[in-house]
């Protein structure tokens, strides 16, 4: 992790988004295939449910890409459709769908659909414009087809992103299906699933040193406020994201009661 990235990171921004997204669906990308993976789908209908086409995704980042492989099973005899890999049309076939959303602020996000028929298809949900010259390849085997996505993808400002993996089957019963949770419609980003470049280790031991400035100055604000047993927790350092925002806006109301001459 570089400079940059750390830096990055540790921004006011990108440490509420680790206690809003606590709970999300997690994948840890590095420059190994193996280490991130997603190897079930499940209806969009009912996010518990598994579909029946077994769809494996691997991911791994070279350093400047984010690079996709997807392999989406079929039945051996599916009558695959000719490869017209159309630019800028909604794929009229099976598809998968990719939704990135950078920082995980959940106030913009971009989607981009491959069809297995090649076709491929992008929008940007967000004001700022997305300068991703991205790239797709498909390719047709003995029951299954295969997607590999290339996308531009810089480490030091996509250190950690809101994500999601769907696949729209058309043949064999049509259903839609989704990776995160987010419920029938894809749309919502807020309940996206998170992408980070780097080993859970590495970011795990940045996250770490995060909570612990923030923690640091939590307990300045805490002792000057002159409530520093209200907070157990935090002088033991028995804290995480999400309890150190809890902790930040009690501070934040009770040092407005102090400033109004409120009596606790």
């Amino acid at each position: 992790m570089g400079e940059l990235l750390m830096k990055r990171f540790l921004t006011t921004t990108v440490l509420t988004l680790c206690a809003t997204f606590c709970f999300a669906r997690e994948l840890y990308v590095t420059n190994n295939w193996q280490n991130a993976c997603i190897k079930e789908l499940y209806y969009a209908t009912d996010n518990t449910k598994a579909i029946p086409h077994k769809t494996k995704v691997h991911f791994r980042h070279d350093g400047k890409n984010l690079i996709i492989r997807a392999v989406m099973d079929v039945k051996k005899d599916y009558p695959f459709p000719a490869l017209t890999n159309r630019n800028g049309t909604w794929p009229s076939s099976e598809s998968i769908e990719i939704f990135i959303d950078p920082g995980a602020d959940g106030k913009g996000y971009y989607q981009i659909a491959v069809g297995m028929n090649g076709d491929r298809f992008d929008n940007r949900y967000v004001k700022k414009v997305w300068k991703a010259n991205w790239k797709s390849q498909v390719k047709h085997a003995p029951g299954q087809w295969i997607a590999e996505i290339t996308i531009p993808y810089p480490a030091k400002t996509n250190f950690c992103s809101g994500f999601n993996f769907c696949r729209n089957v058309k043949k064999d019963g049509e259903y839609y299906s989704t990776w995160a949770k987010v419920g029938a419609v894809f749309h919502n980003p807020g309940k996206f699933g998170k992408l980070y470049l780097g080993s859970k280790a590495d970011v795990d031991k940045i996250v770490r040193k995060a909570e612990f400035e923030r923690a640091g100055k939590l307990k300045v604000k805490a002792r000057k406020l002159k409530v520093e047993k209200e907070f157990p927790h935090l002088f033991a350092n028995q804290f995480n994201m999400q309890k150190l925002q809890h902790i930040a806006d009690e501070l934040e109301i009770i040092e407005a009661m102090q400033n109004s001459g409120i009596k606790q």
